[in-house]
């Protein structure tokens, strides 16, 4: 890049998604948290919560099942009222299958490998049949 070979400062746009974007040097743990942290703010559901990982290839075995672990021992999903829950229902049953729709399309059309996370836990977690949760989806 011109810009890196002349030390200018750059902003590049990222398609407006909230990329993250973890470098083969970095520090996976932080890394990992940060990723975490990020993309569970308000449910995952506020409009710049991380949501495209751009990883490089050397790390990306690692920094995937890092950050599966995490959010199997992190995640408790159930009703936000309760304190220890950090993972709510989705706004609306519209939400839940937008999500199952875009994660569907991208594994069929070979973008994406559905790699974690059921997209309808409510049939499986009788206790969460009233509202539109979702595990979490890695993808």
């Amino acid at each position: 890049m011109i810009a890196a070979q002349h030390m200018k400062k750059g902003c590049y746009e990222l398609g407006g998604n909230d990329a993250f974007v973890v470098l083969k040097d970095a520090n996976l743990e932080a890394a990992v948290e940060a990723a975490y942290t990020s993309r569970m703010m308000c449910a995952g559901q506020m409009c710049n919560a991380a949501k495209r990982f751009i990883l490089e290839a050397p790390i990306y075995d690692k920094f995937k099942d890092m950050l599966i672990a995490k959010i199997k021992s992190s995640t408790v999903i159930g009703d936000p009222m309760n304190p220890n829950v950090n993972l709510g229902p989705m706004a609306g049953e519209a939400h839940l299958e937008k999500i199952k729709n875009q994660v569907e399309r991208a594994v069929n059309e070979g973008g994406a490998d559905h790699i974690y996370g059921d997209y309808d836990i409510r049939t499986t977690r009788p206790e969460l049949a009233d509202g539109n949760y979702t595990d979490v989806l890695v993808f």
